[in-house]
């Protein structure tokens, strides 16, 4: 039904404003047109929570960052939230002109760079090949551990940079019913990197892995998009220069963050899934370029 559409794509906050001045109106009434009548002592109490639910709905809109996930300490800070409002201009474009390009579409095709293998870990099995040009990774989860779910980095041949733009289109080809996810891991030393992901429930998420720390994935942002393609490629971007880094979904800008530390490291592509089962992923058109 049409208004149970329209129902399903309005803000929880405007909802939630509308309920409570309805609740506000009922106490101040005492009832609907003369044919049901409230009584006087749940008048007050539909007051308050008329009050209540009004309150919240405007903090929502009007407070900021009340409806935001917390951000992280000192290291990496979120600097920006793109939306709403104008998408800004990172990087002056002649800058971005200037830097070489190190792989370009014939990455796969070229079949230089792309090791086919397949490998046996103890909990997953883990398949890479190339089809028509492009590169499948199959995760194939076998552990016996109660908590599913595995996570790989496939590595992109580059030197270490601090600064580069890398974009790539991928497309999920085997999901499992839970979260699903695909994205770069960068300034990668190892033990150490940022991971921006893309999951097909519609969000994307920055963190910060240290394998050495007590919590080892640390969680600085995340974000509901509005452009995913859960059954078509998905075009993933992120453009870092120095200590900034901006992160984009089919040609939109999702996330902007600040590096207080930057430094050189690796570029992978990364891929996880939640659930004890399988993945499989399509990626093309690998596009990077960084500073001469």
């Amino acid at each position: 039904m049409s208004w149970v559409d329209s129902l399903s794509q309005t803000p929880m906050p405007t909802i939630l404003v509308i309920a409570g001045l309805f609740f506000i109106f009922l106490s101040i009434s005492g009832g609907i047109s003369g044919k049901v009548q409230i009584p006087l002592t749940r008048q007050w109490q539909s007051g308050i929570a008329g009050g209540i639910l009004l309150v919240i709905g405007l903090a929502i809109y009007i407070i900021p960052g009340f409806n935001e996930p917390g951000s992280g300490p000192v290291g990496v800070q979120p600097v920006h939230d793109p939306d709403p409002g104008p998408e800004p201009t990172p990087l002056p474009e002649p800058i971005l002109d200037e830097w070489k390009v190190i792989h370009g579409p014939d990455f796969f095709s070229a079949n230089r760079h792309w090791k086919e293998n397949d490998l046996k870990y103890d909990d997953y099995h883990i398949t890479r090949k190339l089809v028509n040009g492009a590169a499948t990774i199959f995760i194939q989860d076998i552990g016996t551990r109660e908590s599913g779910g595995s996570w790989e980095r496939t590595n992109i041949p580059v030197e270490p940079v601090l600064n580069f733009e890398i974009s790539a289109d991928f497309k999920w080809l085997k999901k499992n019913t839970k979260i699903n996810c695909i994205g770069f891991a960068f300034r990668d030393k190892g033990a150490e990197f940022y991971l921006f992901r893309l999951c097909d429930n519609a969000k994307v998420d920055f963190y910060d892995y240290v394998e050495s720390a007590d919590d080892k994935w640390k969680f600085y942002r995340s974000t509901n998009i509005y452009q995913l393609y859960r059954d078509d490629v998905n075009n993933l971007k992120v453009r870092a220069h120095d200590e900034k880094m901006y992160f984009y979904v089919n040609d939109k800008l999702v996330l902007e963050m600040k590096d207080s530390a930057p430094a050189a490291g690796n570029i992978s592509i990364y891929q996880d899934t939640d659930k004890k089962s399988a993945l499989k992923i399509a990626v093309d058109n690998i596009y990077l370029r960084a500073p001469e």
